[in-house]
């Protein structure tokens, strides 16, 4: 939504959009010019308009119009009797007839009590049930039902503990068919499809997020089946088995998605019928580890989805039977499943096995997610595990590089490495140790600066490290292997060695030599900050 300037709007409303507002417990930002009061465009305080305190009487036909909210709330709280026979059809249609057009950044909807919601639909005359039907035209029917009576230009609109018969009463007198906002669903526990959001027809969603949907059991919908939920769809909370209509299916499947969050059952039906090319940026994923489960990590799809960054989050919430499959089980779900995979975090991975050995602070899944640059494993609250490649670079103190050429550190390198690097399906990786005629004075393969000359350097203009990048002892000094890295990373490029065309992978996660006292070399594998020099 655009901007509009903090300026005063000039109406013959104001006196009694101020009365209004005062009664409802709200003061509007004003500006008094000759003794004069004006209510200003942009209201950047929020505001709650307590539909349950409204009555007939006291809501003028016309508020001023052209007010911005930042945070606009319409409440339907829980209601006393007394409260309840104030609500009524007649109330909220004069509120909203009266905003006419509501301007807010985010404008939200609180839902009611059951008791509420029923005062409501009694005073109305009923609510239609949503159709199961998924023909347009019923759509259209239902659409077309109600009058709109507030045109709606938001960029967030939320309705919280809203019943579906709710949801229908409001969205019959909303006006967003020329708008694109995201809309969120909080704790609406009493929905059971997505259908019912079929009674508004926006211009279209930038996102959908649902969340503490305890009854959904299916996401069945126009938005999603005429592809109109652009870029991101969230769906959180849920407690049964949540499904689609082939319809939907293949709606959700033409589209490439920023972001999407499902349930795990609900995910293997869109796999399923996803198409070659089908592309989203990140996947979130909350998976039952449990034996009951454990097909689930067995399904290979006929196509890999592109992903960029995948959240997988596995849960026993029922303490039913643990499941039996292994993390090489569910590494290899992963890579089948999935293509171009950058970024990997598992959480709340509770298995019995020497994968909770302690010392473990690194992960090596090579040769699976060959993409693979950043892997999170949290284990347990304080057990987590970093992603670490055999191809990292090895980085190493100038004035220590002659006692790793000697060999000298070969041992501690390797059991090191043991120590602290769980492999999985391959033996421990160790950091590039030495070749048999390793050069004693390497040159950098960029600017072309000696180890010699770089030890000559003034100590504040010497570079911390150098980079030994393949097993033939390749180096580069450390200003000039960030800069190349940084290059590549921008177009998208793999960064490979010019000697020999290895891969050079950067995980955050390096072997480090240098002298901790003269003398006294000392390797680690720790995260290296890219921009120290």
């Amino acid at each position: 939504m655009e901007e509009i300037d903090t300026q005063c709007i000039d109406s013959p409303h104001t006196l009694y959009t101020l009365a209004f507002f005062k009664g409802l417990g709200c003061d509007l930002r004003t500006s008094t010019v000759m003794e004069q009061a004006y209510i200003v465009k942009n209201q950047w305080h929020d505001i709650n308009i307590h539909l349950s305190k409204c009555t007939f009487e006291q809501t003028p036909k016309h508020l001023v119009r052209g007010m911005v909210f930042r945070h606009l709330t319409l409440s339907l709280p829980r209601c006393n009797q007394h409260q309840l026979e104030l609500l009524n059809k007649k109330v909220v249609e004069r509120v909203l007839r009266a905003l006419g057009v509501i301007y807010a950044k985010t404008l939200v909807i609180e839902g009611v009590s059951e008791n509420a919601t029923d005062m409501l639909i009694q005073s109305s005359g009923g609510v239609a049930e949503p159709s199961n039907a998924l023909a347009a035209s019923t759509d259209t029917e239902h659409k077309e039902s109600a009058p709109r009576l507030t045109r709606v230009e938001t960029n967030c609109l939320e309705l919280n503990n809203m019943t579906d018969a709710l949801v229908s009463w409001f969205f019959g007198y909303l006006d967003v068919s020329d708008r694109e906002f995201s809309l969120v669903l909080h704790n609406a526990h009493g929905i059971t499809n997505l259908q019912v959001l079929d009674c508004f027809d926006p211009k279209g969603l930038t996102s959908l997020h649902c969340w503490g949907m305890d009854a959904l059991t299916s996401i069945d919908c126009a938005l999603l089946r005429e592809q109109k939920v652009w870029g991101n769809f969230k769906l959180q909370g849920t407690k049964r088995l949540v499904g689609a209509s082939m319809e939907t299916l293949q709606g959700i499947t033409a589209m490439n998605w920023n972001f999407l969050r499902v349930p795990a059952d609900l995910w293997r039906a869109i796999a399923t019928k996803a198409p070659r090319g089908f592309v989203v940026g990140e996947l979130g994923l909350t998976v039952d580890f449990t034996q009951e489960f454990d097909p689930f990590w067995d399904v290979w799809y006929r196509e890999r989805t592109s992903l960029k960054t995948l959240k997988l989050n596995l849960v026993n919430r029922y303490n039913k039977p643990k499941s039996k499959s292994t993390f090489t089980k569910i590494l290899q779900w992963i890579d089948s499943t999935f293509r171009d995979v950058v970024q990997a975090t598992i959480f709340k991975l509770n298995i019995q096995s020497p994968l909770l050995f302690p010392s473990y602070r690194f992960i090596c899944i090579e040769p699976y997610l060959p993409t693979l640059r950043s892997l999170y494993c949290r284990f347990a609250i304080r057990h987590t595990l970093h992603l670490y490649s055999a191809k990292s670079t090895l980085w190493i103190a100038p004035d220590a590089y002659h006692i790793w050429q000697s060999g000298s550190l070969n041992e501690e390198m390797k059991e090191v490495c043991r120590q602290i690097v769980l492999s999985i399906d391959a033996p421990t990786p160790t950091p590039f140790l030495p070749p048999q005629s390793p050069e004693p004075n390497p040159v950098c393969f960029v600017c072309c600066i000696s180890l010699s000359m770089i030890n000559q350097l003034d100590p504040h203009k010497r570079p911390i490290y150098i980079g030994i990048v393949c097993k033939k002892g390749a180096m580069a000094c450390q200003p000039c292997l960030n800069n190349l890295a940084a290059t590549k990373q921008a177009t998208n490029e793999a960064l490979h060695c010019p000697c020999c065309n290895s891969e050079i992978v950067d995980t955050r996660a390096n072997g480090i030599i240098f002298l901790a006292a003269p003398y006294t070399p000392r390797f680690i594998i720790s995260h290296l900050d890219p921009n120290t020099n």
